[in-house]
């Protein structure tokens, strides 16, 4: 029997997940252009927002991250999903983090959620030094995306009274890496209908796949930790003499896995996109392990988005209008507060071993002021969508558009 705070949080991912998929929309709007981010960094920071929030301010928030539960549980479900995303074997790192103003008074009730659901310390911070404060902000974003992430916040308004922050931080292995004596050079097909010249890699392997009627879909799972095989288990016939040994280390798959979402023809990704929600169900529930003949592009990509404009196409209009949003859970300030921009950065690298991604959110407040079987053919030749997801969860923590992939990657 599940219990309450199970359902909670499946309601969180469920929403998050539809999140995801409406701002990939937004993003994507302009059909020829690539992007990448992290929709639960994002959503991370505005339930630190959300914290504060108050009456159709908050609803807004809680709409366009289709979260309909009461706020303590949304906070307290957030808790949880920090709690059990927990990856054996990956590299992850989650950090949230509040920087206020220097004598800025913040009601103490949202500093205990703060710490309770989203283990974000405050930091004290003087923004009428700017280049002062932006550099302490922009050192605690790039250590906690391991230098990833080195400049997130710029040119901050001395009006600036908080800043909730989040990074986040992910490297992981391939469970079936790529050899890379296989990685030649190929023709990417581009939406414009030109091509350019991209380093393909390469392997015949046992993969979840799932088809869709517009398009492929494989799943790539990452390697975590090794397990160890007791030998002494194992029949005299089954073991070599050479193997006679007491233990050996098996890899096992982690619960992270990168999905690969490919129309079957040029020039389809759009009308493939329209049924995003149908490719992530059939992701999380409808793969079979098939042999698949996998060409994908060794790429890397950095997005820098400012999330106002798409943040309010989706519904969330009160946040940034100085003269209705209401943020009296964050401080009963006569000023009032506002949401002036989101700011998102994220980067990915994806090579022959594995995956490296990082993000960080910056959401700026001011006052107001089995068988073998012909291997199925996976060619990645032509702009595709991706999204790196928590199988144990179902959480979509990365998510992007690779229409030119720049094949300049080291391995």
């Amino acid at each position: 029997m599940n219990t309450p705070i199970q359902d909670d949080v499946r309601h969180v991912v469920s929403g998050l997940n539809q999140f995801a998929i409406d701002l990939y929309r937004q993003l994507g709007d302009d059909r020829h252009r690539q992007f990448f981010f992290s929709p639960y960094s994002i959503a991370c920071a505005f339930g630190m927002t959300l914290v504060g929030a108050k009456e159709k301010t908050a609803q807004e928030i809680a709409e366009v991250l289709h979260l309909s539960i009461p706020q303590p549980r949304i906070h307290q479900a957030f808790a949880e999903l920090f709690a059990i995303t927990n990856p054996e074997g990956i590299q992850f790192n989650l950090a949230n983090r509040l920087w206020c103003q220097e004598g800025y008074h913040l009601l103490p009730e949202a500093i205990q959620i703060l710490d309770d659901g989203y283990q974000s310390p405050i930091g004290r911070v003087d923004f009428q030094n700017p280049r002062t404060a932006c550099a302490r902000i922009n050192q605690w974003v790039q250590e906690e995306t391991r230098g990833k992430i080195k400049r997130l916040v710029d040119d901050l308004p001395e009006r600036t009274r908080m800043i909730l922050t989040n990074a986040i931080y992910f490297a992981a292995d391939w469970m079936s890496e790529f050899d890379d004596n296989r990685t030649k050079d190929a023709y990417f097909h581009v939406a414009s209908g030109r091509t350019t010249n991209i380093q393909m890699m390469r392997q015949t392997g046992q993969f979840p796949y799932a088809e869709h009627p517009l398009g492929q879909v494989v799943q790539l799972p990452y390697r975590g930790l090794s397990q160890e095989l007791d030998c002494s288990l194992l029949s005299e016939e089954d073991v070599d003499e050479e193997w006679k040994i007491p233990h050996i280390s098996v890899p096992s798959p982690s619960d992270f896995a990168m999905t690969v979402i490919l129309p079957r023809e040029l020039g389809q990704l759009l009308e493939l996109e329209c049924h995003l929600e149908e490719v992530v169900a059939i992701s999380a529930s409808y793969m079979e392990t098939r042999r698949v003949r996998l060409e994908i592009p060794r790429f890397k990509m950095s997005s820098l988005e400012f999330l106002a404009e798409p943040l309010s196409n989706l519904g969330m209009k009160q946040v940034f209008d100085l003269s209705h949003a209401n943020f009296q859970g964050f401080s009963h300030d006569p000023e009032g507060l506002f949401v002036s921009e989101a700011v998102h950065q994220a980067e990915i690298e994806v090579n022959e071993t594995g995956t490296v991604a990082a993000a960080a959110t910056a959401v700026m407040l001011l006052g107001g002021s089995a068988q073998i079987e012909q291997p199925i053919h996976f060619r990645a030749n032509h702009p595709f969508a991706f999204l790196i997801s928590d199988k144990q969860t179902g959480l979509i923590h990365f998510m992007g558009r690779e229409t030119c992939p720049d094949s300049s990657v080291s391995t």
